[in-house]
Formats: C-alpha cells, sequence, structure tokens
C-alpha cells in the first residue's frame, strides 16, 4: 500500500510542476502581450481593452488554481512544519 502512496504523491507533484510551468508560459504570453499593446495603437480601443481584461482574468484563475492546488499538496503530503506556515491545523497542535 506505500508503494501506491509514493506513486500518488510523485503523480501529484509532476501535475503540480506541469502547472506551474503553464502559468509561467502564461504569464510570460501575458507580458508580451501587453508590451505589444502598449502604445501600439489608441488606448481607448474597447476591443483591446476587453482582450486584456480577458487575459487579466485568465492570469489570475489560473494562478488561484495553482495556489489551492499547492495547498492541497501540503495538507495531504506536506511536514508539519510546512503545514503550520499556511497556518494548517497539525495533529501536533
Amino acid at each position: 500500500m506505500e508503494a501506491c502512496h509514493d506513486i500518488d504523491e510523485r503523480v501529484r507533484f509532476a501535475q503540480f510542476f506541469d502547472g506551474v510551468r503553464g502559468l509561467q508560459a502564461y504569464f510570460e504570453f501575458h507580458r508580451d502581450l501587453q508590451l505589444s499593446i502598449a502604445g501600439a495603437v489608441d488606448d481607448d480601443d474597447p476591443e483591446l481593452a476587453m482582450i486584456l481584461e480577458d487575459a487579466d482574468q485568465r492570469l489570475r484563475d489560473l494562478s488561484d488554481e495553482q495556489r489551492l492546488n499547492g495547498i492541497l499538496l501540503i495538507t495531504d503530503f506536506g511536514e508539519p512544519v510546512h503545514k503550520r506556515l499556511l497556518g494548517l491545523k497539525t495533529a501536533n497542535g
């Protein structure tokens, strides 16, 4: 049974870090989008404003999802010190 737990832990951590890499790639895309739009066109263009707003929301959603995934990993596999740093209650206090 311990082997199954170890595999589950490795798979979940691999998925988490894949998500982190995806978030980093999206962040770079978001930065490049902002730079390419900045000053390129009229600031009052509602279509560009909507594109940037949607990109901002997607970045917030991805960031929040990864934050929650990290909390779940620490809750499931973290050491007591990690849980205390997050403010989670541990069996020892």
